[in-house]
């Protein structure tokens, strides 16, 4: 709900619809619709009732409307020609299961960025990729230009980087670990 107001603090008797703002601006978004009704606001006053996040999904082919973000995705492999990176942040209570399994493929493409709350990856992670999350689960192996940072953090074959608090790794080759960790078995 906004409460649009002027300075002379007159009463403003316009009716406005009802609007869903799908922006990360709202301020602009609400000063464009006060405009439209061709109201002069002077102060704004607003609430935020519920907060969706919205992202763009890339085919491949063209940009698509904006889709909501559903804060439990599954998706088969995240690569320029199906998700683009995804970057909701560790605090946006965004769950992401990533199922590729096929040792020939990435389940997180080349050049790839992904920010959420938690992640498992039930492949490997490509070259020169990036995965933030508070929890997060690598079945397959990373490559050696991999960084990976989370407080809780499961590798199976580990030839990056990867940061945390709690790092268990099954078979470390070449990788590096910073913070408190677990190793199986080590290679090379």
């Amino acid at each position: 709900m906004a409460l649009f107001g002027s300075k002379e603090k007159k009463q403003i008797s316009k009716a406005v619809r009802s609007t869903v703002v799908r922006t990360q601006n709202v301020v602009k978004e609400l000063q464009a619709i006060a405009k439209s009704y061709e109201v002069r606001v002077d102060t704004l006053d607003f609430n935020i009732l519920e907060v969706q996040r919205y992202t763009r999904i890339n085919d491949g082919t063209k940009e698509t409307e904006w889709e909501s973000i559903n804060t439990d995705m599954d998706v088969g492999e995240i690569s320029f020609k199906t998700t683009g990176s995804l970057n909701s942040g560790v605090d946006s209570d965004v769950s992401l299961h990533v199922s590729e399994t096929d040792l020939g493929k990435d389940a997180i493409g080349t050049d790839m960025s992904v920010e959420v709350t938690e992640i498992d990856i039930d492949g490997n992670v490509g070259s020169n990729a990036r995965v933030v999350a508070l929890r997060a689960t690598v079945a397959g192996q990373t490559h050696k230009t991999v960084c990976l940072k989370a407080d809780d953090l499961d590798i199976n074959i580990h030839k990056g980087k990867a940061y945390g608090k709690n790092i268990k790794v099954i078979r470390l080759e070449h990788g590096k670990i910073d913070g408190d960790f677990a190793i199986e078995a080590v290679a090379g």
